[in-house]
C-alpha cells in the first residue's frame, strides 16, 4: 500500500508539473492552453486524492527517503494521517476549482493564460509536497515556492494599481512571517543532530521550557501571519479580492490552512506539551481574530472583501480549538484536548468547503454583473436561482446554522469551551466563561452579515441594468458550486462519521489523545426526513399549497423602486453605531449652499491596526532608511570595506 500511495503521489506531482509546462508550448492558442493546464490539473487532483486515501489508511506513519540534495538537506517524505488529511482537502477542492476554471478563466483570454496555468499548477504542486516533506530545509523551500507562486497569481491582473499594491503587501507580510519560521527552525536546529523532523522531535524532549517557548512564539508569529490572525491579517482582505476568484477560493480554503498544518506539525506533534499560557495566547488570538474579522466583514459592501474578512473570522475559530487543546494538554486532560483538536481539524475541513463555495459563487456573480460592489446587485434570485441557492447554503453553513457543517464543528468547539470553564482554575475561570460567549457573539454577527449579503444581493429589485439582465452561468460553473453545497449538508449530517476518522489523526499524533467518536450511519434520520419531506410534497400538491401567486408588493400606495431598498451600508449601520468605539467610522456631510437639498454623506473606516501599528512602523522605516542613505555612497571600495568588516565579525563570532 505504501508503494502504491507513493507512486500515486509521485504521478500527481508529475502531472502538476506537466500542467505548468505544457501550456507554455501552446501559449498562442489560449483556449487550448487553458484546457491543457486544467485537464492536467484535474488528473493530478484525482491522483493526489487517491494517494491521500492510501496514506490515510496506513496503520503507522512511514518515512520515505527519495534523494539527498546536500548534507542535512534531504527530499524525505513522511506519510501519516495528518499529512493525508490536508492532502485530501487540497486535492478535492482543487478538482472542483479546476472544473470551475475551465469556464471562469475564459473571461481572461486576453491575458496570458499559459502563465496562469504555469503558476497555478506549480502553486498547488508546492502545497502538495509541503504537506508530506519531513525535513526543515525542504519544508522552507516549498513554503517559499508556495508564497512566490501565489504572489504571481494574486498579481495576475497587474495592470491595476490596487492589484500591484495588494501583491506588495502580500509578499511583504508572507516574508515577514517566513523570517520567524526560519528563526524558530534554526534555533531548534542548534539542539538537534539534524534538520529532519524525527531528529528535531527527539531534541525537543531534552530542551528547556524556555527554549521551547522561544520556538513556540516564533512559530506563532510566522504561521499566524500566513493564517491571517489579528493583527497580522492586513494582507488578507487586500490580496484575496485582487486575485481571480478561483485563486481566491484556493487561497482562502486551503493555502491559509498550511499555517494550521504547520502549527499541528511543529508545535503539537513535535514540540509536545507546553505550559498553559501557550494555549491561552492562542485562544485569546482566536477570539480576537474571530470577533474583529466578522465585525469588519459586516461593514463591507465588496463581496470578495467581505468573504476575506470572514476567513480571518474562521481562522480565529480554528485557533480557538487549537488553543483549547493546548490548554487541556497542559492540564493533562488529554481526552478533552483530543476533542478540541478534532473540532479544530473538522472546522479546517468545513471551512475549506463552504468558503470555496462562497468564493466561487461570488466570482460568478461579479463576472456577470461586472463589479464586486453589492450595492449594484439586487433581485439576482430571479435570473440566477441556482447560484442563489448555492450561495444561500454556503451562507447558512458559515453562519453555523444546523444541521450544516459549520454548525457541526463550531458546536464541538463550543462544547470544549464549556469543558474548560468547568476545569479552569480560579484565575482562568472568568476567561473560560467569556470564551463561549465570544463564540456565540461571533456566530450571531456572522449570521447578520450573511443575511445582509444574501438579501442585498439576491432579493428585492435590481439596482443596476447589469443585475436586471443577469443570466445563470453554464454547467461548468454551476456543477462545482452544487457539489460543494451538497457537501455542506452532507458533512453536517455525517458529522459523527467524519469525527470518527479525524480522531484517528489526533490519536496518531499522541497516543494519549484517545477519544471515542461513535461511527453512525444516521440511516434512521435520513429515512424519517425522507418520509416527512415526501409527505409534505404530496400534501401540498393535493391541497394546492404550492400554487404560485403573483401580486404587487404592498407599498402604502406608493410605487416601489430600487432606491427605496435597504443597501449593504444601511443594513450594517446599526451595528456600525453600536461598535463605533472600536470601528471609529469617519463621517463627512457636505451641504451645497446653492442647493440646500443637495446633501452628500460619506463614511469610511480606518482600522486601528493600520493607524496605530502599521503606519508608525512604516514611518519609522522610511525615516531610518533616509538617515542611513549615506552608507550607499556609490563607491565600490566602500562596499568592499563593508564586506571585509562583515567577514571579520563573522570569523570572530564563530571562531
Amino acid at each position: 500500500m505504501i508503494d502504491l500511495g507513493f507512486i500515486l503521489f509521485y504521478l500527481s506531482v508529475g502531472f502538476y508539473i506537466l500542467g505548468a509546462i505544457v501550456p507554455l508550448a501552446f501559449s498562442k492558442n489560449k483556449t487550448l492552453s487553458l484546457k491543457i493546464g486544467s485537464y492536467f490539473g484535474l488528473t493530478a487532483s484525482v491522483l493526489g486524492f487517491m494517494s491521500g486515501v492510501f496514506i490515510f489508511l496506513l496503520p503507522n506513519p512511514i518515512l520515505f527517503n527519495l534523494l539527498v540534495i546536500a548534507p542535512n538537506i534531504e527530499l524525505q517524505f513522511y506519510f501519516d494521517k495528518l499529512s493525508a488529511f490536508f492532502l485530501l482537502i487540497l486535492s478535492t477542492i482543487n478538482f472542483l476549482i479546476m472544473i470551475y476554471s475551465l469556464e471562469y478563466m475564459k473571461s481572461y483570454l486576453n491575458d496570458n493564460i499559459a502563465k496562469f496555468s504555469f503558476f497555478y499548477n506549480l502553486f498547488i504542486c508546492s502545497m502538495s509536497v509541503l504537506f508530506l516533506v519531513s525535513n526543515s530545509i525542504t519544508f522552507l523551500i516549498f513554503w517559499e515556492l508556495m508564497s512566490i507562486f501565489s504572489y504571481f497569481l494574486v498579481t495576475f491582473e497587474y495592470r491595476h494599481q490596487h492589484v500591484r499594491k495588494a501583491g506588495f503587501f502580500y509578499i511583504f507580510m508572507t516574508h515577514f512571517g517566513t523570517v520567524f519560521i526560519i528563526s524558530g527552525l534554526l534555533y531548534w536546529g542548534t539542539f538537534s543532530n539534524g534538520l529532519n523532523f524525527d531528529a528535531m522531535k527527539i531534541a525537543a524532549m531534552h530542551m528547556s521550557m524556555f527554549s521551547k517557548s522561544i520556538i513556540f512564539l516564533c512559530f506563532l508569529i510566522g504561521f499566524g501571519t500566513k493564517a491571517g490572525i489579528v493583527p497580522l491579517h492586513i494582507w488578507l482582505p487586500m490580496a484575496h479580492p485582487s486575485a481571480p476568484s478561483n485563486v481566491s477560493a484556493m487561497m482562502s480554503s486551503v493555502m491559509i490552512k498550511t499555517a494550521i498544518y504547520g502549527i499541528f506539525r511543529f508545535v503539537i506533534d513535535m514540540l509536545g506539551v507546553g505550559p498553559i499560557w501557550w494555549g491561552s495566547i492562542i485562544l485569546f488570538i482566536g477570539i480576537a481574530s474571530s470577533l474583529i474579522g466578522v465585525l469588519y466583514a459586516l461593514m463591507e459592501h465588496d463581496i470578495k472583501k467581505l468573504l476575506a474578512y470572514h476567513s480571518v473570522e474562521n481562522i480565529g475559530i480554528i485557533f480557538m480549538g487549537v488553543g483549547l487543546g493546548v490548554i487541556f494538554s497542559s492540564m493533562s486532560l488529554y481526552t478533552f484536548a483530543a476533542i478540541a483538536y478534532c473540532a479544530s481539524l473538522f472546522h479546517v475541513l468545513n471551512h475549506a468547503v463552504f468558503k470555496s463555495l462562497l468564493f466561487l459563487s461570488a466570482g460568478s456573480i461579479s463576472k456577470i454583473i461586472g463589479t464586486r460592489d453589492m450595492e449594484h446587485y439586487g433581485g439576482l434570485i430571479k435570473n440566477m436561482p441556482k447560484t442563489a441557492l448555492s450561495f444561500l447554503i454556503g451562507s447558512l453553513a458559515i453562519s453555523a446554522i444546523p444541521p450544516l457543517n459549520g454548525f457541526a464543528s463550531e458546536y464541538q468547539i463550543y462544547i470544549s469551551m464549556l469543558n474548560l470553564s468547568y476545569f479552569a482554575h480560579s484565575y482562568w475561570k472568568l476567561f473560560a466563561i467569556l470564551s463561549p460567549v465570544a463564540l456565540i457573539l461571533t456566530g450571531a454577527l456572522a449570521a447578520a452579515c450573511f443575511v445582509k449579503a444574501f438579501s442585498v444581493s439576491f432579493l428585492a429589485l435590481p439596482r443596476s441594468s447589469e443585475a436586471k439582465n443577469a443570466k445563470e452561468p453554464n454547467l461548468m460553473i454551476i456543477l462545482p458550486e452544487a457539489i460543494l453545497a451538497f457537501s455542506c449538508i452532507l458533512l453536517g449530517l455525517l458529522a459523527s462519521n467524519i469525527l470518527f476518522y479525524i480522531s484517528k489523526i489526533v490519536l496518531q499524533i499522541d497516543s494519549n489523545f484517545n477519544v471515542v467518536y461513535f461511527q453512525t450511519t444516521n440511516l434512521l434520520f435520513f429515512i424519517i426526513f425522507g418520509i416527512f419531506f415526501s409527505l409534505s410534497i404530496i400534501f401540498g400538491k393535493i391541497f394546492g399549497l404550492f400554487e404560485i401567486r403573483k401580486v404587487p408588493t404592498w407599498g402604502c400606495g406608493i410605487n416601489l423602486n430600487s432606491k427605496m431598498e435597504y443597501t449593504a451600508a444601511s443594513f450594517s449601520q446599526p451595528i456600525r453605531r453600536t461598535y463605533s468605539f472600536f470601528l471609529r467610522p469617519n463621517r463627512k456631510i457636505t451641504v451645497n449652499p446653492s442647493k440646500p437639498l443637495d446633501i452628500l454623506f460619506s463614511e469610511d473606516l480606518k482600522p486601528p491596526f493600520t493607524t496605530y501599528l502599521y503606519s508608525p512602523i512604516r514611518k519609522f522605516i522610511l525615516n531610518f532608511s533616509i538617515k542611513m542613505r549615506f552608507l550607499q555612497s556609490g563607491y565600490v571600495h566602500f562596499y568592499l570595506a563593508y564586506i571585509f568588516i562583515t567577514l571579520v565579525v563573522l570569523l570572530l563570532w564563530y571562531r
